[in-house]
């Protein structure tokens, strides 16, 4: 029988969490077929040992693209794409190595929605953190007030659907264009193309564990490397889309320049910070009030402290300072 669903397992030197995430898969009870097919980018750890282990236990559930080189996040033939391209499947879900599933329904209730709306393009639920040193309590990573119908413009927004909760049609992926492939990331990319499609619904169920430790491939990383590629994707989703979402996509921008500039100011490099706040105004049409406090922060630091110390005489007695108005 052929599988209703795929799901895209993806291992880079996983070899203390790949088996629970490949048993939360095999866990899965569903009415429907559906088939595990895991990429791994040439783990330097027993990681492929032990997929292989898996997929002969699993011949019938399991398909395997296990790279003998490591490829990293921007090579075509890097192993997500290779696991994807296999895929054929009415519906793929995705989960990377070190995170797993928690609810054996998970898949049927997702299918179910699915079917159910053809409008459909995305379904994704709330996912809470696992700490692997166990020192912090875990968290739920979408928020309470999460709309259960987005849309492709609240996507642009930012990335609110966490990776091993997504599950989407197969048919809406299509060609990937040419700038995916220079994208130092594989999700938030993926969910605006395929939601130019679609629907995207939410189910306010926690199913999944989002595994926080110190060898993960993005959560430790610096702040503003994530910044500087989410605006590079910002810039290509805006000519991709022939500048449909110009508006929305420019004040995504601005708050990820505020968000550069802030980190450079930080640091004690303010000159480094007038080239995110420049961007971040013209981006903002000069309408960013934290990015115009910013500017003169940084180009007339006398006449900016004179101001602030004016307002701070005339503030009511009690009230906070908040600095930086954002």
């Amino acid at each position: 029988m052929e599988p209703l669903v795929d799901i895209n397992l993806i291992t880079y030197n996983h070899e203390s969490f790949v088996a629970q995430a490949i048993e939360s898969v095999l866990a899965q009870r569903t009415d429907f077929s559906y088939r595990l097919i895991v990429g791994d980018d040439c783990s330097t750890d027993s990681t492929q040992a032990i997929i292989r282990r898996y997929a002969d236990q699993h011949p019938d559930r399991i398909a395997v693209f296990l790279d003998r080189q490591h490829r990293g996040l921007r090579s075509r033939d890097r192993a997500g794409i290779k696991v994807l391209e296999m895929s054929q499947a009415k519906y793929v879900a995705w989960l990377d190595g070190d995170d797993f599933w928690t609810d054996p329904g998970k898949l049927q209730k997702q299918v179910e929605v699915l079917e159910q709306d053809p409008g459909l393009a995305i379904c994704f639920h709330n996912v809470a953190t696992f700490h692997q040193d166990g020192l912090a309590q875990p968290v739920n990573l979408c928020p309470p007030d999460q709309k259960e119908i987005s849309t492709l413009e609240d996507l642009l927004k930012g990335n609110f659907i966490p990776s091993c909760s997504t599950m989407f049609r197969r048919a809406a992926v299509g060609t990937l264009p040419g700038w995916y492939f220079n994208l130092k990331m594989g999700d938030w990319p993926l969910y605006i193309l395929i939601a130019d499609h679609g629907r995207i619904r939410y189910l306010n169920e926690v199913m999944a564990n989002y595994r926080v430790h110190g060898g993960g491939s993005w959560s430790p990383r610096d702040r503003t490397h994530h910044d500087v590629n989410f605006l590079q994707l910002l810039d290509y989703a805006d000519r991709h889309f022939n500048f449909k979402y110009k508006k929305t996509i420019d004040a995504t921008k601005s708050r990820y320049y505020f968000e550069l500039a802030e980190a450079y100011y930080q640091r004690g490099h303010p000159r480094h910070a007038l080239v995110p706040i420049k961007r971040g105004l013209r981006s903002s049409h000069f309408s960013h009030r934290g990015l115009l406090s910013f500017y003169f922060q940084v180009r007339m630091p006398g006449a900016y402290n004179f101001l602030r110390s004016l307002r701070n005489l005339v503030r009511p007695p009690g009230s906070n300072n908040p600095g930086v108005v954002r």
